[in-house]
């Protein structure tokens, strides 16, 4: 079941705030649709800065959110969430976060980093997850920014579907497929959404090793020289996937950009030590249970955009080529690792380089990569 809630903050709703039901706390009204805000922190505007209808927040009177919608009804069922909201600040440069109250990670939804003030920026997104708060909801922050600030919000729309996994259970799991040849790997976070669950599920179907991006030095390291290490989340993650039988790769030792400042200053010796110190710290820790590691990671992008047709077919041409590549220098080639299960969590994309869409259904790369031979033989001379 697909839900499409498009939000018009039209004036004359003002005088039926009180009076719609709200299955919610006391001390929220309901503007419309179940979209919430504290009492006393808004008003509807017919016009600003261009937009008509515009719901204006004043941050000074709101207590954990800016506003936010209910996710009640999905509670502990897996959802697709999609957002666009047209937001305006006044002050400071800052980041725009819409986030689901999941603990312990409230994973976004969409966000703008570095939103500049006095201009309307268009916040959109998307996001599988199964709510398991007892309350859940998704929600505009206003931890990250300046709680003396006012909000305008126009054009919000949102929407929400039901069993929103797509088609990656359904289809040929590439493990097998490629079980004579190597392992197929991904890369996993501490991140609930992705380790647990029908996305989970996904991941354990079609690959058999995992690249663990949970102990960057950032994470594992203390801020300070002498503190105390951090393994809770690393240690959950590895050790879940060791309860299914998934060889882990670590990523990574040392990195130039998320890395503790003390690793990196003093002396040339300081450093050699500082860094001698933490790798043996992190090996001994996880003696017996990461297999490989490697030392090198590069910038991330968050963009998510669309691809056309063509762009399917000349990307998936790409991978059946290289998979036929790996195929035949076989004996030399241990594991084959997927950056990424779906284009909104790849480190790239904005170039949308995996093999299923951000609702995890198939996209023509997958049938490239599961049949690199048919692939070719229906699009390689066809394309241009």
């Amino acid at each position: 079941m697909k839900k499409w809630l498009l939000l018009l903050f039209l004036p004359v709703m003002l005088m039926f705030c009180t009076s719609q039901q709200n299955n919610n706390l006391d001390n929220e009204i309901n503007i419309i649709n179940d979209f919430l805000a504290d009492p006393g922190s808004f008003e509807i505007l017919n016009s600003y800065q261009g937009k008509r209808n515009v719901l204006k927040v004043d941050g000074t009177k709101t207590i954990n959110y800016i506003v936010k919608y209910s996710l009640a009804q999905y509670r502990n069922r897996p959802i697709a969430i999609e957002i666009s909201v047209d937001l305006w600040r006044e002050e400071k440069t800052a980041k725009i976060l819409w986030q689901v109250n999941n603990a312990p990670n409230y994973p976004a939804v969409a966000f703008v980093d570095n939103a500049l003030p006095g201009r309307w920026h268009n916040v959109r997104g998307r996001l599988i997850i199964t709510p398991t708060n007892d309350d859940p909801y998704i929600y505009l922050t206003n931890w990250e920014i300046n709680s003396q600030d006012t909000f305008y919000i126009a054009n919000p729309i949102i929407t929400v579907t039901e069993n929103g996994i797509g088609t990656a259970l359904d289809l040929p799991s590439l493990k097998s497929i490629y079980a004579e040849h190597f392992l197929i790997g991904n890369i996993t976070t501490h991140d609930e959404i992705y380790t647990s669950g029908q996305y989970f599920n996904a991941f354990l179907h079609h690959h058999n090793a995992v690249t663990s991006t949970v102990t960057y030095p950032y994470q594992l390291a203390p801020p300070e020289k002498g503190g105390t290490y951090n393994w809770v989340a690393a240690d959950r993650t590895i050790n879940l996937m060791r309860r299914n039988n998934i060889p882990i790769h670590g990523h990574v030792l040392v990195y130039h950009e998320l890395t503790p400042a003390w690793l990196t200053e003093g002396s040339r010796d300081e450093v050699l030590q500082n860094m001698t110190d933490y790798i043996t710290t992190v090996l001994r820790h996880f003696r017996g249970r990461i297999t490989s590691w490697e030392v090198v990671n590069e910038a991330i992008n968050d963009n998510i955009t669309t691809m056309s047709d063509r762009e399917q077919i000349t990307q998936a041409l790409i991978y059946a080529r290289l998979m036929n590549l790996y195929k035949e220098y076989s004996a030399h080639i241990s594991r084959v690792t997927m950056w990424g299960m779906d284009d909104r969590n790849s480190w790239l994309s904005k170039g949308n380089p995996a093999l299923f869409d951000w609702k995890l259904n198939a996209k023509q790369a997958f049938y490239a990569v599961s049949d690199p031979d048919s692939f070719l033989a229906q699009y390689g001379r066809t394309q241009r």
